[in-house]
């Protein structure tokens, strides 16, 4: 993950980069694995004529292939995430700074 929405795979071994690819919009913030995907939440705050009380959150969520670097899917949430995605029993958790929390199912 880097500050510029860029995630990318190396090899572990080599250090050679296998792939770059870019989230959909923000900084990614958390990232996980689950199974042949990377899962990554980005944040974006955008203030408008610098008024603090002008300032619009977003959040993404981007599933890429672990191999390539495909994106898969991606969801737009209307506030902040505030944790890291969780992936188990084929559905994601993640919850918002609102305190809403959203479950996906692969299925």
């Amino acid at each position: 993950l880097n500050p510029e929405g860029q995630v990318f795979a190396v090899n572990k071994i080599t250090g050679e980069s296998l792939w770059r690819a870019k989230v959909t919009k923000g900084k990614p913030a958390s990232a996980v694995i689950a199974g042949n995907y990377l899962i990554v939440a980005s944040n974006l705050s955008k203030t408008f004529f610098d008024v603090e009380f002008l300032t619009v959150h977003e959040s993404y969520i981007d599933i890429f292939t672990i191999d390539n670097g495909k994106t898969v899917w991606t969801e737009n949430v209307t506030s902040t995430i505030s944790t890291t995605p969780v992936a188990a029993y084929n559905k994601l958790l993640f919850a918002n700074n609102k305190g809403r929390l959203y479950i996906y199912s692969s299925q």
